[in-house]
């Protein structure tokens, strides 16, 4: 039993300009510098603005025996060390922590398409391991209740992490459709407490790093971080929106600690970004 997490794929019938990729800067942190980053698949808001549930997500490939994939839970997820940094998340957003386990490439396989074979793990912990078996229908159902809503229109994605991603926001059959939640780049703990939110963007042109900015693109660049400030103001922390690209040396760091307004900047590069972290979270 193995699981699959974070591939970078390029969506059934979608095209890109530019091949995604598994990189992130979050790769450059040193090991010594007292800087833990974790990341989070998705989590969900509702109409009410509250932070309602923080998903987890994997592919799987082997037997779908209960027994063999709770011990692989157990060690992927409660014996990780950051296992209690997401712990301590969900207890200051007052949420749970669910985790979703579905087959490699699934629902595409048009002969399980909505066949029951998705793992679902609800309030996820240590005493509770027993799983309901659901199909993607079902999963649907799931995040519209998390977020008290559904979506008529869903920006088409060309490019995710799982078949999962691509397959409700693209393909679900559903009139109103209840894609995957938005997830966290990454949220900054030092000491084990949290200090700052992460969100990339890739920058994949040759036009210098230096040049980017919220705000460049129009208000549509500020609608990306509507729920990210649901996160800022219960978590108390600013964000950090972090511009790099595959192809470029700098990095450049945009700080919002308040809705629609950028409260510094700096500017780094790949070989010193842990000490351009620690500069500012000093």
């Amino acid at each position: 039993m193995d699981f699959i997490f974070n591939r970078s794929i390029v969506c059934p019938n979608q095209t890109v300009r530019f091949n995604p990729t598994n990189t992130s800067p979050t790769n450059w942190i040193r090991s010594d510098s007292g800087i833990t980053v974790i990341s989070i698949q998705g989590y969900t808001v509702s109409t009410n603005n509250d932070v309602t549930g923080i998903f987890l997500r994997a592919e799987y490939i082997g037997e779908e025996n209960v027994n063999v994939i709770n011990r692989r839970i157990i060690e992927t997820y409660f014996k990780n060390p950051k296992w209690d940094l997401l712990i301590h998340i969900s207890k200051v957003l007052g949420c749970p922590i669910n985790l979703v386990l579905c087959p490699i490439n699934h629902p595409y396989n048009k002969s399980t398409h909505n066949e029951r074979k998705i793992f679902y793990y609800t309030q996820l912990d240590e005493k509770n391991l027993e799983p309901k078996m659901i199909n993607i229908d079902e999963l649907e159902e799931i995040f519209a209740r998390f977020r008290m809503r559904r979506f008529r229109n869903v920006k088409p994605l060309k490019s995710a992490s799982s078949c999962l991603e691509c397959y409700l926001a693209n393909d679900s059959l559903s009139h109103e459709k209840s894609p995957w939640p938005g997830d966290i780049d990454g949220i900054i703990f030092t000491k084990n407490v949290p200090q700052a939110i992460i969100e990339y963007k890739t920058h994949n042109l040759k036009t210098p790093i230096s040049q980017e900015y919220v705000g460049k693109y129009g208000k549509e660049d500020w609608r990306r971080f509507n729920v990210l400030y649901t996160l800022m103001r219960k978590l108390n922390i600013p964000i950090f929106f972090i511009v790099w690209g595959p192809n470029h040396d700098e990095v450049k760091i945009q700080i919002i600690k308040e809705e629609n307004a950028i409260d510094g900047v700096i500017m780094t590069n790949k070989n010193d970004f842990s000490n351009a972290l620690i500069s500012i979270l000093n």
